[in-house]
C-alpha cells in the first residue's frame, strides 16, 4: 500500500497499468449493481421443470468454472417466469450453506435458487472486475458470517460488504486481462485432461494383448500434438 508525504496510507494498488493513477475508491457490494436473491418455483408443480431449457443455478453449479453455461436443473418457460431473472454478465455468489463463497458468472439470462445472491452489474462497473474483486475479498467476508449451524450472509448484510472500485476504463482493462488468464488456464486444463486420457489409452493398449491392431504409438503422439496445437 502506497503512502503520501504524511505517511497516510493511500488506496493505490502496488501493481497497475501505467496509464492509470490516483486512488481507488472505497465502496460496498451494492455500488457494483443491484443485488437479487434467487427463488425456487414450487417443486410440487412438475410443469415448471419438465423439458426445461432455462438455466437455474444452485450452489452445486457454482465454483466449477467462472462462466455458467450449464446447470443441473433447468426450468420450463412457465417455471422461469416464476423466478427473479438476472441478465448475462451478472455475478452469482452462494451466500447460504457449507459452500458459501462459491461464485460464477451468467453467460445468458438465467435465475437461481434462494441460496444465491446475484449482482446485476450497473453501467459504472465491469462484470469481470467485480467478479475478481469479490473473489479476492471473500475470505475476509467470511468474518461477517454469523457462527451458526448453517452459515448465512443475508442480502442486507451482503450489500454492505466493503470493497474497492476505480474508473470504468481501468476496471475494463483489469477485468479483460484477468479473464484472458482464466481462459488460458481453462485451455491448459483441457490439454491436461486429454493427455491423461491418452496416457490411459496407451497403457491399456501396451499391456493388453488381445487385439490384432497394428497401431503405432507414434500415431497417437502425432494426433495428440495436433489437438494440443488447436487448443493453444
Amino acid at each position: 500500500m502506497a503512502t503520501n508525504n504524511n505517511n497516510k496510507a493511500l488506496n493505490v494498488p502496488p501493481l497497475r497499468f501505467p496509464e492509470f493513477n490516483g486512488e481507488w475508491e472505497k465502496c460496498t457490494i451494492k455500488d457494483y449493481g443491484e443485488v437479487v436473491t434467487g427463488n425456487t418455483p414450487p417443486t410440487s408443480n412438475s410443469e415448471y421443470y419438465d423439458n426445461g431449457s432455462y438455466l437455474w443455478a444452485s450452489p452445486a453449479d457454482l465454483g466449477i468454472s467462472k462462466n455458467i453455461t450449464e446447470t443441473k436443473t433447468k426450468l420450463s418457460l412457465s417455471g422461469f417466469r416464476k423466478t427473479r431473472n438476472i441478465p448475462k454478465g451478472s455475478v452469482l455468489i452462494t451466500c447460504i450453506g457449507s459452500t458459501i463463497g462459491k461464485m460464477g458468472m451468467a453467460t445468458e439470462t438465467m435465475s437461481s435458487n434462494q441460496q444465491i445472491n446475484s449482482i446485476v452489474i450497473n453501467d459504472k462497473s465491469d462484470s469481470d472486475f467485480v467478479y475478481y474483486a469479490i473473489s479476492r475479498a471473500f475470505p475476509r467476508y467470511l468474518s461477517e458470517v454469523g457462527i451458526q449451524a448453517v452459515p448465512i450472509l443475508s442480502k442486507s448484510n451482503f450489500e454492505k460488504l466493503p470493497n474497492y472500485t476505480t474508473c470504468r476504463e481501468e476496471q475494463d482493462k483489469i477485468g479483460y486481462f484477468l479473464n484472458l488468464l482464466d481462459e488460458r488456464i481453462a485451455t491448459q486444463n483441457k490439454i491436461i485432461e486429454d493427455l491423461k486420457k491418452l496416457k490411459s489409452a496407451i497403457i491399456e493398449m501396451e499391456y493388453t494383448h488381445k487385439t490384432k491392431s497394428n497401431s503405432h504409438i507414434g500415431d497417437f503422439i502425432e494426433q495428440t500434438s495436433k489437438r494440443n496445437k488447436n487448443c493453444a
